[in-house]
């Protein structure tokens, strides 16, 4: 059936790569007699199409919903803050349906954008398929074709979302992102609930959640440039100082991070400070309108963080000696092994930053520490073999731990 090419009429199929079920919304009471339906719902399909390519804060230019019957795609530039309240009661409330996303980490960071709030009750499909082991971070559209043998054509993803109107391929490209997560859903509910792990994923989800319920620390920043572990105290106090201010300026102006100060200027200018505002304009890595308008400001705070006289950052950690890379390679392959016979994805029960705990907590003599760090169901799993390889590689610990102490 074509596809008629007025957006606010509904339609009710899905053929060959094609939605002709989707509802245009743009106006507020209807979108509000449609959250009172919605809140009924058991589940609910949810999906943005946003901006951020040259903004700090990403900018929502559509929100996407299916019920499993229909398709509704919000336009949330017309309608004012106080028009979207209803779907923010919708989303973030305590009660109400089960919302269902795939890869949902850029989604909740809109929300909050959006709202300063997050969505409560969520379902990961990306997730789910780690669970049922069908890998990790797998795409939607390839899930959707592995489990429900649907292709889904994937040409707008970097459309312009806020311009207007949008195009017919733009709003069956948005529509087509919602029209499977239903059925994907209870697919995985079955699978989940038959190999008894729905509550492993509840947990997984919940801690998703929690990365995202706040903003990060400004004061924070500098702990993410791991390459400065040999950084002295000077040269982290500028380093703190001047990914602080980058963080805060970033916001105040909504620009990406890189188009402030890169990384890699950071770490040159906490490396090697500037030793006079002329040396700090001559660099070429800086865009000229930031040394115009806030070199002078920078210069300052540099001095001021060299000098220094209060508390002393923390340290970076700093990357495990090559020397452990044997009990590193161990554990990985523990790790893989317990994840073949679990049938799931092997990132999701171990990551890189959990094997450098695991190790530096054993070094520091903390081994029963390892049952608390986990999620239980990653405790159930990886417990014993990972106590099982540190106590075979208790030698090469020790005289880790007595070359350190030297």
């Amino acid at each position: 059936m074509p596809l008629d090419p007025d957006p606010t009429e509904s339609h009710r199929s899905i053929q060959e790569g094609r939605v002709d079920c989707y509802e245009f919304i743009d106006d507020a009471n209807k979108l509000a007699k449609l959250c009172q339906r919605w809140q009924s719902c058991d589940a609910l399909a949810v999906d943005t199409e946003f901006a951020r390519s040259q903004t700090f804060w990403p900018k929502v230019g559509l929100i996407q919903l299916s019920d499993g019957d229909e398709i509704f795609l919000i336009d949330p530039l017309p309608i004012s803050e106080r028009g979207l309240e209803p779907l923010k009661d919708l989303l973030c409330g305590d009660q109400g349906p089960k919302l269902i996303l795939h890869a949902c980490y850029e989604d909740l960071e809109v929300f909050r954008c959006l709202w300063g709030e997050i969505p409560q009750n969520i379902f990961d499909t990306q997730v789910a398929a780690a669970f049922l082991g069908l890998g990790l971070q797998l795409g939607y559209q390839r899930l959707v074709a592995d489990v429900l043998q649907q292709s889904i054509p994937k040409e707008e993803t970097r459309s312009d979302w806020l311009s207007r109107p949008l195009t017919d391929a733009q709003l069956q490209y948005a529509a087509l992102d919602v029209a499977y997560l239903i059925p994907l859903y209870r697919h995985f509910v079955e699978g989940l609930q038959q190999m008894q792990r729905y509550s492993w994923a509840e947990l997984e989800f919940e801690r998703i959640r929690g990365v995202y319920q706040k903003d990060e620390d400004p004061q924070q920043y500098y702990l993410k440039f791991r390459s400065a572990w040999r950084f002295n105290s000077q040269q982290l106090c500028v380093l703190q100082a001047l990914s602080c201010w980058r963080e805060e300026c970033a916001r105040r102006r909504n620009l990406p991070r890189g188009f402030v100060l890169r990384d890699a200027v950071i770490l040159e200018l906490a490396e090697n400070p500037p030793r006079s505002l002329k040396e700090l304009a001559d660099n070429r890595d800086i865009k000229r309108h930031i040394v115009r308008e806030e070199g002078a400001k920078i210069y300052k705070l540099i001095n001021i963080a060299w000098s220094n006289q209060g508390p002393v950052p923390q340290t970076i950690e700093p990357p495990l000696a090559k020397e452990l890379r044997p009990l590193i390679k161990a554990m990985k392959s523990a790790a893989a092994k317990e994840a073949e016979k679990h049938n799931i994805a092997p990132e999701l029960l171990l990551k890189k930053r959990d094997i450098e705990w695991v190790i530096k907590a054993a070094l520091q003599g903390k081994q029963d520490q390892i049952g608390d760090y986990f999620t239980p169901w990653r405790a159930q799993i990886l417990q014993p073999s990972l106590e099982a390889v540190l106590q075979r590689h208790q030698d090469l610990i020790e005289a880790h731990r007595f070359n350190s102490q030297r």
